[in-house]
């Protein structure tokens, strides 16, 4: 059982990569980099629905008040880690986005050991170096404006690193042995309510442009952003369940290395048969630095497990 772990963690990693295209696609295509947040508002719909039917059909299981809170934290902390997300999104392609968001490891790390008492051997240290180091080379060789571009995508993605890590670390600390509906229940709701203030308060252009966009009836914006949807959903659970049966900074690494990998292969698979989808920079230059920084992640990786 203490295995299932390993498999756990890449089966979010590769839905958790095929959302970053879905989420680059709607920023960039469906938004047209106007209103990066705008998904927002298609969540804050689908949120309730979702909500109200676990309720109706599932059977849920009684927690204590404190175990309700920290799940709802779970997905308030989530859902505002996104914001930081969206803007990296608009300024990298998929593969770099991803690359720079490796940091996520490193906050769970200081937070396991700060919070948790989890321990830190010296390989791990060195693993969690390379993780960084992935991010530098990533941008190293690029351009002044690009780099400059580059470096404000690291920030954004550390901040949303952080968010995430402290997460996780909510979700530990409601412990397992709870049913998935009630789980999944209480994480929308705090993803719900998150969004609701964001989107009442912050996003009055957004909230036009999008209606906009829901008036439209396009097909494809509504099939890109329910499969995001439910692909998200899906990809956090499954990640979360598989920290309750490993140290939180392992699970953390695992999924995020294997994650960049699966970003970075098929960002080359659909840029090369669906270039509109994928979108990613196929120059020689961007796929070896790419390359690069994924081959020292997996070494990190490995090192640590």
């Amino acid at each position: 059982m203490e295995r299932w772990w390993i498999l756990l963690a890449c089966i979010a990693s590769l839905f958790t990569a095929l959302t970053v295209f879905l989420d680059n696609y709607a920023v960039d295509v469906l938004f047209k980099n106007k209103s990066p947040f705008a998904q927002k508002i298609v969540y804050l719909f689908l949120h309730p629905i979702v909500i109200i039917i676990i309720a109706v059909f599932f059977s849920l299981e009684k927690v204590g008040l404190t175990t309700a809170l920290l799940f709802v934290a779970v997905g308030a902390l989530y859902s505002l880690a996104l914001i930081p997300y969206y803007l990296a999104l608009t300024k990298e392609d998929s593969t770099a986005t991803e690359i720079f968001s490796q940091t996520e490891p490193i906050f769970c790390l200081l937070l396991g050991i700060w919070l948790l008492g989890e321990g830190l051997s010296t390989l791990q240290l060195i693993s969690f170096i390379l993780i960084i180091l992935a991010s530098f080379v990533t941008v190293a060789f690029r351009n002044k404006r690009t780099k400059k571009f580059g470096m404000r995508a690291i920030l954004l993605t550390s901040l949303a690193a952080i968010i995430w890590a402290m997460s996780d670390l909510c979700f530990v600390a409601a412990g397992d042995n709870h049913d998935y509906a009630t789980t999944l229940m209480y994480i929308l709701i705090g993803r719900a309510i998150v969004d609701f203030i964001i989107v009442t308060f912050f996003l009055k252009k957004e909230r036009k442009y999008c209606f906009k966009m829901m008036k439209s009836g396009k097909l494809k914006f509504w099939w890109v952003l329910m499969t995001d949807y439910v692909l998200e959903i899906s990809s956090d659970l499954i990640y979360r369940f598989a920290l309750l049966l490993a140290p939180m900074a392992i699970v953390s690494a695992t999924g995020t290395a294997t994650e960049v990998v699966f970003t970075f292969l098929l960002g080359l698979l659909l840029t090369l048969v669906w270039p509109k989808f994928g979108r990613e920079k196929l120059q020689k230059r961007t796929i070896l630095t790419h390359l690069i920084a994924i081959i020292l992640l997996v070494i990190g990786i490995v090192i640590a497990r």
